[in-house]
């Protein structure tokens, strides 16, 4: 595959998929430099019932996110000339791609200023690589999760909140999770970081209580 060329989302087996809602066909996109690992991850993906589209750098991704809305970005670090924060940075700051999901996929751990910085805009962070096991297990565990939080979410809007209370739920949910999994691949503990998730865990505890939400 030639990098940079996004897959044809061809050749899928709705079937195969668990943990998602309804009978949509989730599309993902993968953003790595490395073709060749992106064309295994593609194949297995699309063999798993998924429409994959890649992209090889930064400003492929953006002009694929002109025309897609993918479910689900996997995005590599170690890019050049844009390196993958960078590029989240950018998906999180367009109105347009704000709000789409993000799991980090990269050959190297993350630091304590990563973790620190990035918790609150990625969903999840996963060390490359994967296996076939392990990467099917990555994108339903997210689709799971997703439906597990909106099962929550429903719960609070029979409460008649507002949009600013469901979208902290939310927020909390997603930032406890990435923050948990950036930590424990930190090379030591971290206090700085042990204690903000603390901070928000305590914090949903709080609306899971007050709004009646059974996790």
């Amino acid at each position: 595959m030639v990098p940079g060329v996004h897959l044809n989302p061809d050749a899928v087996c709705p079937g195969l998929i668990t943990g998602i809602r309804g009978d949509s066909i989730p599309t993902l996109l993968i953003v790595d430099d490395n073709a060749e690992l992106v064309q295994i991850y593609a194949l297995i993906l699309r063999g798993n019932g998924y429409q994959v589209y890649s992209a090889g750098d930064g400003e492929r991704c953006f002009s694929l996110l002109d025309t897609i809305t993918p479910d689900l970005i996997l995005l590599d670090i170690m890019m050049e000339p844009m390196d993958g924060w960078e590029v989240l940075s950018r998906i999180r700051r367009s109105e347009r791609s704000s709000g789409i999901p993000v799991i980090m996929v990269s050959g190297k751990k993350p630091t304590h200023d990563e973790a620190w910085q990035y918790m609150e805009w990625v969903d999840n962070y996963r060390v490359k690589h994967l296996s076939v096991k392990g990467l099917k297990a990555v994108v339903t565990d997210f689709f799971a999760f997703q439906d597990a939080i909106d099962r929550e979410i429903s719960q609070v809007e029979r409460k008649r909140t507002g949009e600013k209370v469901l979208a902290e739920y939310r927020g909390l949910r997603k930032s406890i999770a990435a923050g948990t999994a950036m930590m424990c691949l930190l090379e030591m503990a971290d206090v700085e970081i042990t204690n903000r998730i603390n901070e928000k865990e305590k914090r949903l505890k709080e609306l899971q209580v007050e709004y009646g939400v059974s996790a």
